[in-house]
């Protein structure tokens, strides 16, 4: 088995798999029942072009993208999923290993909200992109002002660069996220 595909069976294990004895989402209210506080999942660093990580810098601050640097564990995301009939198949949550908080936005979702770190999970689907070990990382739930939402480079322009929900461009390769197994 190549690297490449080890990689991608490791996603796909990890979307398919259970994150731990422990049910995140209480039925129904898309609210976290009970947070692990260990890791029980794979780690990965998520990034974009030219070496810029996604990173949270504080537990309930915004996603923002920076070169590898800070805190350890603020740009290391651990990969869940709930395969107990919570979620919909496929849904994974995404948790900051340094911060111990969740990839994600409060309330609906909609075109330019900003992405932060959330004390509870919430749920996002990977969509493979067109190069080896990328992905485009889609808020789930369909079409929000006719398109689907993906986390992408926010409209701000300030530094570092904030994160937020974009429309999918699933041809796009600048708006997938490259995924890195950390060993």
């Amino acid at each position: 088995m190549t690297d490449q595909s080890s990689r991608r069976q490791a996603i796909g294990v990890a979307a398919a798999s259970a994150a731990g004895s422990a049910a995140f989402l209480a039925a129904g209210t898309g609210r976290a029942a009970a947070v692990p506080t260990r890791r029980t999942g794979p780690v990965y660093t998520i990034a974009k072009p030219r070496e810029r990580l996604l990173t949270l810098e504080r537990w309930d601050g915004p996603a923002v993208l920076l070169r590898a640097a800070g805190e350890p564990g603020q740009q290391e995301w651990e990969l869940l999923s709930v395969p107990d009939g919570t979620v919909p198949d496929g849904t994974v949550f995404l948790r900051n290993v340094g911060e111990g908080t969740y990839l994600g936005y409060e309330g609906a979702p909609h075109v330019n909200k900003l992405i932060a770190g959330r004390p509870h999970p919430v749920g996002w689907e990977l969509r493979a992109g067109a190069e080896p070990d990328t992905y485009h990382v889609v808020a789930p739930g369909g079409l929000v002002d006719g398109a689907e939402l993906a986390l992408d480079l926010g409209l701000l322009l300030v530094y570092p660069p904030r994160m937020s929900l974009r429309p999918l461009r699933l041809g796009d390769e600048r708006q997938a996220w490259l995924f890195t197994l950390e060993e």
